[in-house]
């Protein structure tokens, strides 16, 4: 029997339901659910050098998506638009990135965050978009 790895990261969306949201994922995080959960094209930006990136849609400004108010405040940069977090990346730079470390994940749940599944994650995604 093959088991899939998994790794968390964390969601945040710029509409409720979820303020914000730990998940596991499938990994290595394949790039259709990073787009889905984006809605469009993924940008990688730095949070934490060597620790933490986020990831954006890349033409969500000259899309007009709403602003993200709380991945803005987190950041210290505008962004607009559902943002996720992974860890940072790894030796192959962009293609070799890790999962949230556990420790991050249960502070996060410590300071309110939501866990949920990716299905419902994705399910509110494709909601947004009916």
């Amino acid at each position: 029997m093959v088991m899939k790895a998994t790794g968390s990261i964390l969601y945040i969306p710029v509409l409720p339901p979820f303020p914000f949201l730990v998940t596991e994922v499938p990994w290595p995080m394949q790039l259709e659910l990073q787009q889905e959960l984006v809605g469009g094209y993924v940008e990688p930006f730095t949070v934490v050098p060597g620790g933490i990136v986020g990831w954006c849609n890349e033409d969500g400004r000259s899309q007009g998506l709403m602003p993200n108010v709380l991945a803005t405040l987190t950041c210290e940069r505008v962004l607009v638009g559902d943002v996720f977090f992974t860890g940072g990346f790894g030796w192959h730079g962009q293609d070799d990135w890790a999962p949230l470390p556990v420790e991050l994940c249960v502070s996060l749940m410590d300071e309110g965050g939501t866990s949920v599944t990716i299905s419902e994650v994705l399910e509110s995604v494709r909601g947004k978009a009916t």
